[in-house]
């Protein structure tokens, strides 16, 4: 078994767990079922003022609802002006779970990005929030973005080194690779140089996560270590390699600033 490890590191000052993930499916993608004909005109509304990112940047808005249960809608927003309207048409009135999901495009400066915004929201009454402000300390969570068209893997992955967050959608054969592995290095600098503080990485066999999974538990050891304590970057990688053989291949590194 190979781990691929970033050429950037000069000291590691903790031990690496290799983490099979145990992860959930997720079905966000136009979700039908029988309480889609509930008729509801409440919907939320995600404003973007001056305090927040620039709307122009903004790709899409994408709210995904469950109850705890069997039910999860998917519902995309639509865009007029400075805000994004989310409807809510279909859910019954009552407490629902809310993952909302702003993407960003890449600009000259920062990469693609999706915030998300967890939250109860209460389908019988329409309600408002203030979108991102593209912070680490906002109320969004900021995500790292990948949509690699050559093989048809997409990844969001928390930024902060406390958020264990992240959601893979693989396609149902992956073209010429077996697994594909994420890692997270956590630095510290001192005295210009950056010492590894925490690590955690993700080893997935392709045929058994076609499709979207949602994961929070893999990387929850490394972030409840970092609570609390201090850090200066992060470096993502995903890379693609078969059992056996040389065959790997990166096809995502990011190495983000703490704020």
């Amino acid at each position: 078994m190979k781990i691929f490890t970033p050429a950037k590191i000069i000291v590691f000052v903790c031990g690496m767990a290799i983490t099979f993930s145990s992860c959930r499916k997720a079905n966000e993608e136009g979700t039908t079922n029988t309480a889609d004909t509930v008729a509801n005109t409440n919907q939320i509304l995600v404003t973007f003022p001056k305090t927040s990112l620039d709307i122009a940047n903004t790709d899409s808005v994408v709210a995904v609802f469950f109850d705890g249960g069997a039910r999860t809608f998917t519902k995309r927003a639509s865009r007029a002006g400075s805000f994004y309207t989310i409807p809510l048409e279909g859910l019954a009135q009552g407490n629902w779970q809310s993952n909302i999901k702003v993407y960003t495009r890449a600009t000259a400066d920062v990469g693609a990005r999706m915030y998300r915004y967890q939250s109860t929201i209460n389908s019988a009454t329409s309600s408002s929030l203030v979108g991102p402000t593209g912070k680490l300390n906002d109320t969004w969570k900021t995500n790292l973005l990948l949509n690699d068209r050559n093989f048809s893997v997409k990844l969001a992955i928390a930024v902060s080194p406390t958020d264990p967050y992240y959601e893979l959608t693989l396609p149902p054969t992956l073209l010429n690779y077996q697994n594909v592995y994420i890692d997270r290095y956590i630095y510290r600098t001192v005295d210009s140089t950056d010492y590894v503080v925490a690590y955690g990485n993700a080893i997935l066999k392709a045929s058994d996560y076609k499709g979207t999974t949602i994961n929070t538990t893999t990387f929850a050891g490394m972030a409840a270590a970092m609570t609390g304590q201090a850090w200066n970057s992060a470096d993502v990688s995903v890379q693609l390699y078969n059992n056996s053989g040389n065959a790997y291949r990166e096809i995502f590194k990011q190495t983000v600033v703490n704020q």
